[in-house]
């Protein structure tokens, strides 16, 4: 997850490594670059890519790799649907609310299940069909709503930016006792 710009510093700095004959054979490093499918993305790193640097590309955006993942979430999904409609004593038609209700969101992820159905869980009473479409209007549509919505959770806001900031402009990863402070 980064801007154009600092995707290109990053995509540079590897290539770089290989360019300039810093890696021998006794002393071979390996990076694991991971991204969205996005088509900008993939052209950059294989313009960047014939340095001869060697590369494996796992394709999970499409094809059957993709189609799995999307049928496991799909299971999940149903399975936490289950769990929750039994857990608040749901009757068949909000079952089936629920169902079609989470089943109408786009590109779910299991981010997007956690958030979707701990926040249900959190209810610890009943719910009823308007919870439901209440719930379903409000879940988050991609990631940038999703980890917004897990900033919100905190319970001092100020102290979590604060923290955020530090991790984000420290140079190197922080120790935990150096987070703790």
């Amino acid at each position: 997850e980064c801007q154009g710009q600092d995707r290109g510093q990053l995509i540079n700095a590897i290539t770089r490594i290989y360019d300039h004959g810093l890696t021998t054979e006794a002393s071979a490093v390996k990076f694991l670059l991971t991204s969205r499918p996005y088509e900008h993305i993939r052209r950059e790193i294989s313009r960047k890519l014939q340095s001869g640097m060697a590369s494996i590309h796992l394709q999970g955006d499409c094809g059957p790799v993709a189609n799995e993942i999307v049928e496991e979430i799909k299971l999940v999904v149903e399975s936490r649907i289950d769990e929750a409609a039994d857990f608040f004593s749901l009757e068949p038609d909000e079952r089936q609310l629920m169902k079609e209700r989470l089943d109408s969101v786009p590109n779910r992820t299991y981010l997007w299940i956690t958030l979707v159905f701990d926040g249900l869980m959190d209810k610890k009473s009943s719910i009823t069909k308007r919870d439901i479409m209440d719930l379903t209007k409000t879940l988050p549509q991609g990631v940038y709503d999703a980890y917004e919505k897990i900033l919100n959770k905190s319970l001092d806001r100020e102290q979590s930016t604060r923290l955020l900031h530090l991790v984000l402009g420290a140079k190197r990863p922080l120790s935990l006792s150096e987070m703790s402070v």
